[in-house]
């Protein structure tokens, strides 16, 4: 399999909601029984009047819900072949020892080797479970199970099945599960059903969800755990013990649709990616997992599965790409970084967490080097400070850096921020890519694309205020590029060099946000100008008033927005001027399409072009994973991957071609890099002119 690792700009980390236990309020309604001096005649809504059974408790809450507090112990008998089945009920029904007054201490004496079954969403919670010997049951039958707080087991031979024991003729193949576990001790947890029962084998289509926050158990799986086909599964482990996980179910016992693991904490021996016919997605954000493998029982699984991707996604505050590589180097076709470290000046923690912040910027980018949030807290001063090496794209955002007087930032890698400046700040991104986004706002900074002759400068200009924007501070040599993007920023001054001339290229795109004064004098190279959106004051180009000998100069600007007369004066320079509307498109975008950091999808950018026509600029990954039927156009649309001088192409640009693609209008193709997903699709022109460059 083909092996792409990338890092991730969007964070990954999910919110831990910390599991409390159960305890009961004025608007709940709770019975109490007591097996050995109850009676079912009672009302049950005291502990001096409890009823006998369970079996009534849960009919007297089956509409409401509520909590059945067991004040003595109780014993259920069950076979296979007749298990205890609760009555149905709609109501959350909670089975515990305690009332929130009194902790009555019971046992729930489940007979060794006997089914439970449930008829609607029950919870156990701060209860001891005595499960007797051989291989105990509780079958969810597809309803939620929760084993909440407080569960302690005599032996580890407890099974949870989210769906049935052995499934009945007749009974639904389309159902989702959903298991939760926060205490106790269990043998297996299972997602579908568990052995074959008179429906013979059964292939399940819904979806099964195991989520883990306490507890241990030897095995988790996802699928049936035998003599059954299943759909998908999602298992989340935020604490807890699992000797395995496994995505599908023993032997031949296939998952037929896609499988996520997610791990946020707790501890996992192996996770098995087995017999897993779908896409797999792992996202690790904490926890200690020691393995990941992937094994097909035969041949014919094998080829069922040959065409699913494996992805990895890690939180790089929790593991090294080296722990990653080793973990899921041979297996995954894709694996992304990213973490989140809080940092506030004067602290000392970990910085895994806003209450328990680092206090060093520094150490904080070293920490997710692979790429990932940086959570400034409040003022951190700055008197100059050069980041230490980093792969992945670092977003620093929230609180305020405040810089001594001359202080400066250089990049050591691609960087993002998000954060207010205070002070006269420098901030040299070093040839590196730099954006700044909503929540910069830097009054009295300056921003230089590179401080080197022999560097490039790539920068995505959002967000507020900027005092100056220079591409290069004394040029650059001829061959290298600088690329800047105006997509929200206000900028006083931009320039392409702020002293000397360039022999270096410069594109300007403009699409939203402001410029006063673009002085675009002194570029030797190609120039490119593209003024789609936003406002520009002023604009100058040239060197000594002339296009330089050989040079390429271009303008592209939106007749609707920008009057001719801004550009009056130099448009004599450009040998092309257009009013050729772009939309730039990726899999990471989430924007208006008119800026690379902004892309839109595909299907959004024929929309946008349906009626003038214009340019797609295939700008990164564009996935088409279902068919795309594209919005009528009136005038031709060209999808490429070169424009304004870049290739996108070189930095990865590429469609992937899962489904159909049907165009509805004239169009170009040229210049991309167009891979086939899993099918063989088709491209349907529908009559209209097509060219494929």
């Amino acid at each position: 399999m083909k092996r792409v690792f990338t890092f991730l700009m969007a964070a990954l980390m999910l919110a831990l909601s910390v599991p409390f236990g159960v305890t009961a309020n004025a608007a709940e309604a709770v019975i109490y029984v007591d097996e050995a001096n109850g009676n079912d005649e009672n009302q049950g809504n005291s502990a001096t009047s409890p009823l006998k059974t369970l079996t009534k408790a849960i009919e007297k809450l089956a509409e409401s819900g509520g909590r059945i507090v067991l004040i003595s112990d109780l014993s259920l008998m069950g076979t296979a072949s007749n298990p205890y089945t609760e009555p149905a009920h709609k109501g959350n029904i909670v089975i515990t020892a305690k009332d929130g007054d009194k902790d009555y201490g019971a046992t729930l004496k489940l007979q060794g080797a006997m089914v439970y079954e449930l008829s609607g969403p029950t919870e156990f919670a701060d209860l001891n479970i005595d499960t007797g010997k051989g291989n105990t049951v509780i079958a969810a039958r597809f309803n939620p199970l929760v084993m909440g707080e407080g569960l302690t087991m005599t032996l580890q031979n407890l099974i949870l099945v989210g769906g049935f024991e052995a499934p009945k003729k007749g009974t639904s193949t389309n159902q989702n599960s959903s298991i939760t576990v926060k205490s106790g001790k269990y043998s297996n947890i299972v997602g579908f059903s568990r052995t074959k029962g008179e429906a013979g084998t059964v292939t399940y289509t819904g979806t099964s969800r195991i989520t883990v926050y306490d507890g241990t158990a030897l095995g988790i799986y996802g699928a049936s755990l035998y003599n059954h086909f299943s759909g998908s599964t999602e298992i989340k482990i935020y604490g807890g013990k699992v000797t395995n996980v496994y995505t599908a179910g023993d032997q031949t016992r296939r998952l037929n649709g896609t499988s996520l693991f997610e791990m946020h904490g707790g501890n996992v021996s192996t996770f098995h990616i087995n017999n897993a016919i779908g896409d797999t997605t792992v996202r690790l954000n904490g926890g200690k997992l020691l393995k990941i493998n992937e094994t097909n029982a035969s041949t014919t699984i094998a080829t069922l599965a040959e065409n699913a991707t494996r992805t990895v996604y890690y939180n790089s505050a929790a593991y090294t790409a080296a722990e990653i590589e080793k973990l899921a180097g041979k297996i995954a076709d894709a694996v992304h970084g990213h973490g989140t470290v809080y940092v506030k000046s004067g602290a000392n923690g970990s910085g895994n967490s806003e209450d328990d912040p680092i206090g060093s910027l520094e150490k904080a980018i070293e920490t997710i080097a692979s790429g990932g949030d940086i959570v400034i807290i409040g003022d951190y001063s700055i008197q100059s400070i050069t980041e230490p090496a980093h792969v992945g794209v670092i977003n620093v955002k929230s609180g305020k850096l405040v810089f001594a007087k001359g202080g400066t930032y250089t990049l050591n890698g691609p960087t993002s921020l998000a954060t207010e400046i205070s002070g006269e700040a420098v901030i040299n991104a070093n040839g590196y890519e730099l954006w700044t986004k909503d929540g910069f706002d830097g009054d009295d900074t300056v921003i230089y694309g590179t401080t080197e002759k022999t560097g490039n400068a790539t920068l995505h200009l959002g967000g507020n205020n900027i005092k100056a924007v220079y591409a290069a501070k004394d040029g650059q040599n001829s061959g290298l590029t600088a690329v800047i993007e105006v997509s929200g920023a206000s900028v006083k001054t931009l320039k392409a060099t702020e002293n000397g001339t360039t022999d270096g290229s410069l594109s300007l795109s403009l699409t939203a946000g402001k410029i006063d004064a673009a002085d675009l004098t002194g570029v030797k190279g190609a120039l490119t100008v593209s003024a789609q959106g936003g406002a520009l004051g002023s604009i100058t180009a040239g060197v000594d008033g002339k296009r330089p000998e050989g040079a390429e100069y271009s303008l592209t600007y939106d007749t609707s927005l920008f009057n001719d007369t801004l550009f009056a004066t130099i448009l004599p320079l450009f040998g092309e001027v257009s009013n050729t509307k772009v939309v730039y498109v990726s899999d990471n975008g989430n924007g208006n399409g008119l800026s690379v950091g902004g892309a839109t999808t595909l299907g959004k950018a024929f929309v946008m072009l349906k009626e003038t026509g214009g340019v797609i600029v295939i700008s990164g990954v564009t996935t088409l994973s279902s068919s795309l039927n594209c919005a009528e156009n009136v005038a031709p649309v060209t999808v490429t991957s070169l424009w304004d001088g870049k290739d996108y192409r070189k930095d990865g640009a590429y469609i992937l071609l899962g489904n159909n693609w049907q165009f509805n209008g004239e169009v170009t193709l040229e210049n991309l890099n167009i891979t086939l997903d899993k099918n063989a699709p088709l491209l349907r022109f529908n009559n209209n002119n097509a060219t494929i460059g």
